[in-house]
């Protein structure tokens, strides 16, 4: 944090890193089961990791779907 504010970035630009950060992490949590034999895929925990990083990133959870398992 200290750095951070080093380099000039205020209270705010740290809170918006941190929580892209948080968001990445908790997508490394995010679980995919295959349909379709292999061509298709469908998020496992949509309630609990990816919905979390959805609120963090501030993004629709239905539209993060669509553009995930494409």
């Amino acid at each position: 944090i200290e750095s951070m504010k080093k380099i000039g970035m205020d209270e705010e630009e740290r809170e918006g890193v941190f929580m892209v950060l948080s968001a990445i992490l908790h997508l490394g949590n995010v679980e995919f089961d295959s349909q379709y034999g292999g061509e298709g895929a469908e998020i496992r925990n949509i309630e609990d990791s990816f919905s979390i990083a959805c609120d963090l990133l501030k993004v629709n959870v239905q539209k993060m779907e669509q553009a995930t398992i494409r």
